[in-house]
């Protein structure tokens, strides 16, 4: 019986299929909530128009952090004092944004995983072709290929010394054999 709690943070441009693992792994792990920011950003748009066109994108220096990012640490520090298993499947592209992640989670108690789903331009150049993920969710890009560009020089690879457990997944057909071990994991 696992007596532990984890944290999952995926790490991942566009279309690596951050959500897509959350969904599967989250119901198999007892306690656990699927923690993303799409929901927020659509919340934002459609609730609060007039903070949401103020709340450009930022630049990953973070000294003044998005209001998607300041609602997101909310919702997850409320996570953590509920002792939830959480997966977390944004894409947690910046150094300063994970760490500041990083920072709230290590106050409780709990193991920390991150897999870095680290999938070649060409893989998900093709899922962006075949999505139909709604676009309402970028603020500054016009669609997910934009956003696919601009995240190559903005991307900013993990430190796999930041968690407990890391993984790094460069082919999408490695994923099924990473999800069993990380499924063990939680619960072990």
């Amino acid at each position: 019986m696992n007596t532990s709690r984890y944290t999952l943070l995926t790490i991942g441009k566009t279309h690596t299929g951050k959500t897509t693992l959350a969904n599967e792994l989250a119901p198999q792990i007892p306690r656990c909530v699927v923690l993303e920011t799409d929901p927020i950003a659509l919340f934002l748009k459609s609730s609060f128009t007039s903070l949401h066109t103020l709340d450009l994108d930022h630049s990953g220096g973070f000294s003044s952090p998005s209001l998607k990012f300041l609602v997101f640490k909310t919702i997850l520090t409320f996570a953590l004092e509920e002792n939830f298993n959480i997966i977390m499947s944004n894409s947690n592209m910046f150094e300063n944004g994970r760490k500041d992640l990083l920072k709230i989670i290590k106050n409780y108690p709990g193991k920390i995983i991150g897999i870095y789903l680290n999938y070649s331009e060409e893989i998900l150049s093709e899922r962006i072709k075949k999505s139909d993920r709604d676009i309402n969710v970028l603020r500054t890009s016009k669609d997910f290929g934009n956003l696919l560009i601009n995240q190559r020089t903005r991307f900013q690879p993990p430190n796999y010394s930041d968690f407990d457990y890391y993984f790094e997944v460069k082919d999408p057909n490695e994923l099924p054999n990473i999800s069993t071990q990380i499924f063990k994991i939680f619960n072990s």
